[in-house]
């Protein structure tokens, strides 16, 4: 995984100053959130976000050789489906560390 070890933040750190980073991620940083020495996620700002969903769902909508595309909602559906996977995933892993 790629991380800038300059934007790492523990998660108690976060929360102590969370309007500082807040801020920082809205003005376009990627904020890296560790828990117990582990990378736990990461904190970006709503435009980050909504690019990063929009080129996912430009890259579902294109078609594939030979392959139909995928109308804007189902696309959306794909998405969102992923982004609850990876909550879970994440969520199992928690449980077992």
């Amino acid at each position: 995984m790629l991380v800038d070890t300059n934007r790492m933040v523990p998660s108690s750190k976060l929360r102590a100053k969370l309007p500082k980073y807040l801020r920082e991620a809205e003005a376009g940083e990627a904020i890296c959130v560790t828990h117990n020495g582990k990378v736990a996620g990461f904190l970006i700002g709503a435009r980050e976000y909504e690019a990063l969903q929009a080129e996912e769902i430009s890259r579902l909508l294109v078609s594939r050789k030979g392959e139909p595309g995928y109308s804007q909602e189902a696309a959306m559906r794909r998405v969102r489906k992923a982004i609850k996977r990876a909550a879970v995933r994440g969520q199992r892993k928690r449980k077992r560390a």
